[in-house]
């Protein structure tokens, strides 16, 4: 099973609609992500974690509540302090 790509919106850090082919290239059989702290690189495999496991994600012992709050603490959040109104992950295979 490849990973062929990641949308994300207003999830996290990402603003917006973002889409990340995951594609490699010819010749390149890997794919790696690099950037400063705080560029999203930890958030992009939290998205994956998530729609891959869902509420398993945050461990076994981790309550209806608990993983409700954890996913509305992720949706975006503007420099302005507004809130998005929801949060999107999907994957393509």
């Amino acid at each position: 099973m490849i990973l062929r790509s990641i949308t994300m919106e207003d999830f996290g850090l990402y603003q917006g609609r973002q889409t990340i082919d995951l594609i490699p290239e010819r010749g390149r059989p890997v794919v790696l992500f690099g950037g400063r702290n705080g560029a999203g690189k930890t958030t992009l495999l939290e998205a994956v974690r998530l729609a891959l496991y869902g509420k398993r994600a945050l461990g076994v012992r981790v309550g209806k509540a608990e993983y409700e709050e954890h996913l509305l603490g992720r949706i975006h959040v503007g420099a302005d302090g507004r809130r998005a109104s929801g949060a999107t992950i999907s994957l393509e295979f």
